[in-house]
């Protein structure tokens, strides 16, 4: 998988898939590539043809500066054979992604947002909701007795700057609540609470400057979980058009208590069997709910043990596979 070029939950997926499945990953950097390659030429690789073709996360470019599609001449509207697409970053080259699904006649289609409806109405195919997950097998036993020193915890960009994206100030009014503030790093804490807060501001000379200053640090995975269970609680805001990232999970994986903005979009992927808590987007309550969660801490362990073991049983990788291969096998 060091080839594949895509995020962790990408790479999560696709190591899921190759499990209990045969899986012939072709593309950029790969083994057979060839930018001369017809589809013919990459079935004829293969000493059984596959069954399947799936167009994942990285055959389209998600660059705006760059072209939709990879160099290639591979001409995917044949229909002979069964075609499934994972939309991805449905924020970016939105229309030019359903254009190319449905002009080429794709079979069957998934996507981590929600709008599932209106992807199957423009592409011309059955599209599915496949809400993101949690890598289990790093989230094991290593961790769980890790001492929660920290009462409040975030890591992550502070506001996606694609104007598509249409992604929210929360974090950087959070940030500015708890911090004494310059150019969205933040210098120095308003309050006496332990926290863990690892910012990445939007501009370029901000990031230099968080980075030369350490106020900002790249934690690699393990590094990261680490934290994760350091913290009691740990803030989680939606991503961009308002995408609920594989962190929500994350957060219950580790032991920590989930504390995010109020929302509706929750309800169809957490069913009510997951305990979270929440705060209003003006954040009047911010504090209080803080404070309430951390003074209430010690009565609140069956809550946090149950949201473990949910996560566990329900959003995993492989939970989500599972769904993917039995909606292929419907068809």
């Amino acid at each position: 998988m060091q080839l594949y070029k895509g995020a962790n939950y990408q790479q999560d997926f696709i190591n899921e898939l190759k499990k209990n499945n045969k899986l012939f990953l072709y593309g950029p950097g790969f083994k057979h590539y060839k930018e001369e390659h017809t589809l013919e030429d990459v079935m004829s690789i293969f000493d059984r043809k596959p069954e399947i073709i799936f167009v994942g996360h990285s055959w389209l470019n998600d660059d705006p500066k760059k072209n939709l599609l990879i160099k290639n001449k591979i001409d995917l509207s044949v229909k002979k054979y069964f075609k499934i697409f994972f939309l991805n970053k449905e924020y970016v080259k939105l229309n030019d992604k359903l254009k190319f699904f449905n002009e080429n006649k794709f079979n069957l289609g998934f996507s981590h947002h929600h709008k599932v409806d209106f992807y199957s109405k423009e592409t011309n195919t059955q599209c599915s909701f496949i809400p993101f997950a949690f890598n289990k097998d790093l989230f094991e036993s290593q961790f769980n007795n890790q001492v929660k020193k920290y009462d409040l915890g975030f890591s992550g960009i502070i506001q996606n700057q694609n104007k598509n994206a249409e992604q929210s100030d929360i974090r950087r009014r959070i940030t500015k609540k708890l911090f004494h503030t310059f150019f969205d790093i933040p210098i120095i804490k308003k309050n006496r609470l332990s926290l863990f807060w690892n910012v990445i501001p939007s501009s370029r000379i901000s990031r230099y400057l968080a980075t030369s200053f350490n106020y900002y640090k790249f934690y690699d995975v393990e590094d990261y979980i680490k934290k994760l269970f350091e913290c009691k609680i740990y803030i989680n805001t939606l991503s961009p058009i308002n995408l609920v990232s594989p962190r929500y999970f994350e957060t219950f994986a580790s032991n920590s208590i989930l504390l995010c903005e109020k929302s509706n979009v929750y309800d169809k992927i957490f069913e009510g069997k997951l305990k979270y808590f929440t705060f209003d987007k003006d954040l009047k309550n911010f504090n209080d709910q803080v404070y309430s969660l951390l003074n209430d801490y010690g009565n609140i362990s069956d809550i946090i043990s149950n949201n473990r073991k949910c996560v566990y049983n329900n959003h995993t990788w492989e939970n989500r596979v599972i769904k993917v291969i039995d909606l292929i096998n419907k068809r």
